[in-house]
């Protein structure tokens, strides 16, 4: 299971993490690893397993499966 029906909780790895999901029109931005640039990002779309965003360095559309976005991207502006 990768989502519960209301995406809410998230298995990762065996662990499940509950975390708010991005909603469209969100602008994400992936979380500071290291001293590269990080490129701003808006959710288009989401299925039940997959969120489509558009990178806006890359101008392309990407479609990532929602565990991995919600462990590497935080909203912009960061929530406070």
């Amino acid at each position: 299971m990768l989502t519960d029906g209301d995406g809410s909780r998230f298995n990762v790895g065996g662990s499940v993490v509950e975390r708010e999901p991005f909603a469209r029109g969100d602008l994400i931005k992936r979380k500071k690893i290291g001293p590269m640039a990080r490129a701003l990002c808006m959710v288009i779309s989401e299925d039940s397993d997959n969120y489509t965003f558009y990178n806006f360095s890359t101008k392309k559309l990407h479609t990532t499966i929602k565990c991995v976005i919600i462990e590497l991207y935080d909203r912009y502006p960061q929530d406070v």
